[in-house]
């Protein structure tokens, strides 16, 4: 019974909207080397010229830079709101990401509000989460609002504002919860060392695993560490956890019957 009910939960677990499309999506993990990319916006050109000749190879739609996946701890920081009542400050787990125009076509996030980014925005634009908006504006409309975030004990003020509002997505699985995040424009940032890609295929995601790690090789073949990945397949390897219990429970649940069988 307990195996059953395990089962379909996990059946069920497979039926989670994720809030992006995780089919035909790549993720491309490069670390550049800091002699190389450490300052300037060499790494900002690095990543424009491995987008586009990326998305010339056969059999991608499109691509850009932005992580599908972060790591489990999501730091609190105080974040500063402008509000419709005045200045409001208050201290919540809140992830940012810097994203390329075209992300969140690439990821399959819808865009529910707003706009996205485009070559004419201010600097301080940003895109927020649905989450993020019921967090800190609940009952108000975010776009235009200003806000800012620092970690305790340092200064924050209103340096970013809020341009569109995109879906939620489970960042760490189908397990894991939505949380407040916020997307910057690339051009905000001049320069990163380590940072991922997602890309779009047409078909097979891992047809063109190979052409991608070609073209980044050729590139640089100096940068120590890039890994070429299906999205997919980062959500089995999350999964494996609620897996081993389902199979351990299985073999339990065959070895009982066994010896039950054995003993009559």
């Amino acid at each position: 019974m307990v195996t059953g009910l395990l089962l379909r939960s996990f059946l069920k677990l497979q039926d989670v909207n994720l809030g992006f499309q995780p089919d035909h999506l790549l993720s491309v993990s490069i670390e550049l080397p800091f002699e190389r990319y450490g300052s300037g916006n060499s790494s900002l050109l690095f990543f424009r010229e491995a987008i586009e000749r990326i998305e010339a190879l056969p059999g991608i739609e499109s691509a850009a830079v932005g992580g599908a996946f972060i790591g489990d701890h999501i730091p609190n920081y105080n974040v500063l709101v402008e509000r419709q009542a005045g200045l409001r400050q208050e201290n919540v787990a809140v992830v940012g990401d810097t994203v390329s125009d075209n992300y969140f076509e690439t990821m399959g996030i819808p865009l529910l509000r707003g706009r996205n980014f485009s070559a004419h925005d201010p600097s301080g634009g940003a895109v927020i989460n649905k989450m993020m908006a019921q967090r800190l504006w609940p009952g108000e409309d975010p776009i235009g609002k200003r806000f800012g975030r620092s970690l305790p004990g340092t200064d924050i003020s209103l340096d970013t504002t809020v341009i569109g509002v995109a879906g939620n997505i489970l960042r760490n699985g189908r397990e894991s919860d939505a949380i407040p995040a916020y997307y910057t424009s690339a051009r905000r940032l001049p320069w990163w060392l380590n940072r991922k890609l997602v890309v779009r295929t047409a078909a097979d995601p891992t047809t063109p695993v190979a052409p991608i790690r070609e073209v980044i090789r050729s590139m640089d073949r100096t940068i120590p560490k890039y890994e070429v990945t299906a999205v997919e397949d980062l959500l089995y390897h999350l999964d494996a956890q609620r897996r081993f219990q389902l199979q351990t429970l299985s073999s339990f649940s065959v070895d009982v019957v066994s010896l039950r069988k054995a003993g009559q």
